[in-house]
């Protein structure tokens, strides 16, 4: 349940034991169990079906970061706008949450990664202290992703 308190501050609880107090989404508490009651939430981004074969793969998210904070469109740690309040509130909100959809591809022998959906929700999460993220991604992605060793170790995180 969301009640406000002015148009700048709002407090929101959720019944698996999320806080969130203020405009960003660090000053949610990093509760373990919380994160991942959100990652069990995580469904396929609605144009999956744009793909021939649509994954929702489990990434270790310093391993992904470290390469795709090297897009022109990453938000940094800290970005902070009304989509990220938006996106923020939405995640704690308790319903089904479309995993961020990235792109995966070799450039000249370098890994590249590009959000085409959800760099803010991506960013809230990461910000929340999610270790593991579900993202969705064609075939060809994810074996970029197998092959650069970005897929999560331990898939109940």
């Amino acid at each position: 349940m969301i009640i406000p308190v002015s148009f700048y501050s709002f407090r929101a609880k959720s019944s698996k034991d999320l806080d969130f107090e203020g405009r960003h989404s660090h000053h949610v508490k990093r509760n373990p169990n919380s994160i991942k009651n959100i990652t069990k939430r995580m469904v396929l981004h609605r144009d999956a079906h744009k793909l021939d074969h649509p994954l929702l793969v489990k990434v270790n998210v310093n391993k992904f970061d470290d390469i795709y904070r090297e897009d022109e469109f990453y938000l940094r740690e800290g970005y902070h706008d009304t989509l990220s309040d938006s996106s923020t509130l939405f995640i704690l909100s308790g319903e089904d949450i479309e995993a961020p959809y990235m792109k995966l591809k070799e450039e000249n022998g370098e890994l590249k990664i590009s959000c085409v959906d959800g760099r803010h929700r991506y960013r809230v999460l990461k910000d929340m202290g999610m270790k593991v993220m579900p993202i969705t991604m064609s075939q060809d992605s994810e074996r970029l992703a197998k092959k650069y060793g970005l897929i999560a170790a331990d898939f109940n995180a």
